[in-house]
């Protein structure tokens, strides 16, 4: 089953990244489960580290297609980083 995917909001953060608040239609969050942030730097990242971390955030978007997003999880993006990605 496709999950859709809506784009809540754009922050901009003191600590140098884009604020992207996810939230899907087609499930709930876990019970049990909390909020994940995950980070994106196209100039540092490195698509090999967990991306949940600023140090150890991801190079590209086309890791957020490997994951699971669910409402209230957030993908935080470096300021200045230029994606080309489709």
């Amino acid at each position: 089953m496709k999950k859709k995917l809506i784009v809540y909001g754009l922050t901009l953060l003191g600590f140098g990244v884009i604020n992207f608040s996810i939230a899907q239609m087609s499930s709930d969050r876990e019970k049990a489960g909390s909020p994940r942030t995950y980070y994106i730097d196209g100039f540092q990242g490195n698509d090999a580290n967990s991306g949940r971390t600023i140090s150890n955030a991801w190079k590209h978007l086309s890791k957020l297609s490997q994951i699971d997003l669910k409402p209230g999880d957030s993908v935080l993006l470096k300021r200045g980083t230029v994606f080309f990605e489709i």
